[in-house]
């Protein structure tokens, strides 16, 4: 596409550079904090993690000048793993509204045996079906990206394997936050119940508003002809290629974390927080996840009753 042909070098070295590195040490912030701690090391964060590791090999493969490469198989093998990691970062993001409505409105008890599938979809099932356009050679060089083509099967490609798996899993996560929601107001919230709310939901409300704007302006561009939209799209690449920035920061941002790192925790809230791995104590109640609130007081096993 010659739209994004102009000006990519410019977009490379002054958005996805810098914003790719950014990325980078936001992942291995996050990663870094999760391993030294084990008092950090719950269902949820977990879920972060796998997030972190999506946005990390992404982050790093965003910085290959693909349009200096003269190896054309690394050229598909960098763009099936780019595309795949972009649909396995917005699944992870997702899994955690999902997971929180399966625990309040599903009342699952064993929903960690769910992770394997979850692990079973990034890493083997959404990178086979990334190597289908293999077939009619549609990877190639979209500006300084190893990517689809923008020709005319390529766009179906995308099509199929990005833009509407993307929206409908974003669209999958947003009913179950809002479904998540209703139940907490119908439960009348209190203070802990909506610092709880507020904590799982960040995740995917930041994954909404940094695939939104790439999906709806790329596919404007696509009608584009005469390339208005192209400096938006960049815009749009570029926040989104902060994405594991923007985790990073959330992550660092959150009580426990604060608490942990700065050695404060108690030998009874490790206790508590190891205790706690299991979300339902009984079909009735929700122990999702030790944590502190804004004022600093541990919840130590945060219970929801779901009994109406």
């Amino acid at each position: 596409m010659a739209c994004w042909e102009n000006g990519a070098v410019e977009v490379y070295y002054y958005g996805l550079i810098p914003c790719s590195i950014l990325s980078i040490f936001g992942c291995i912030y996050i990663i870094v904090i999760y391993y030294s701690y084990k008092e950090l090391q719950g269902y949820f964060n977990k879920l972060v993690l796998c997030i972190s590791l999506s946005d990390l090999i992404r982050s790093f493969l965003l910085l290959v000048p693909c349009q200096d490469l003269d190896n054309i198989p690394l050229k598909v093998i960098i763009g099936v793993i780019l595309q795949a990691t972009l649909i396995t970062t917005v699944m992870w993001s997702a899994s955690i509204s999902i997971t929180l409505y399966q625990v309040v409105l599903l009342s699952v008890t064993e929903f960690e045996k769910y992770f394997k599938i979850w692990v079973i979809l990034s890493c083997i099932i959404v990178p086979g079906l990334f190597m289908l356009p293999i077939i009619t050679d549609s990877y190639g060089v979209q500006g300084t990206v190893c990517s689809i083509k923008a020709d005319y099967s390529g766009f179906l490609w995308r099509s199929l394997l990005v833009y509407l798996p993307g929206m409908l899993i974003v669209l999958i996560s947003l009913f179950t936050f809002i479904r998540t929601y209703q139940t907490f107001l119908e439960m009348k919230l209190d203070k802990r119940q909506a610092f709880l709310l507020k904590r799982t939901s960040i995740y995917p409300v930041i994954m909404l508003l940094d695939i939104l704007p790439i999906i709806i302006t790329r596919v404007i561009q696509i009608a584009d002809k005469e390339c208005s939209y192209t400096p938006i799209y960049s815009i749009a690449l570029s926040i989104f290629g902060l994405h594991g920035f923007f985790n990073a920061a959330i992550f660092a941002m959150n009580n426990s974390a604060k608490k942990v790192t700065k050695g404060r925790l108690t030998m009874l809230s490790q206790v508590s927080y190891r205790n706690s791995q299991m979300l339902f104590g009984s079909f009735s109640s929700v122990n999702l996840l030790d944590e502190y609130d804004e004022e600093g007081k541990n919840h130590e096993g945060l219970i929801i009753n779901t009994t109406k």
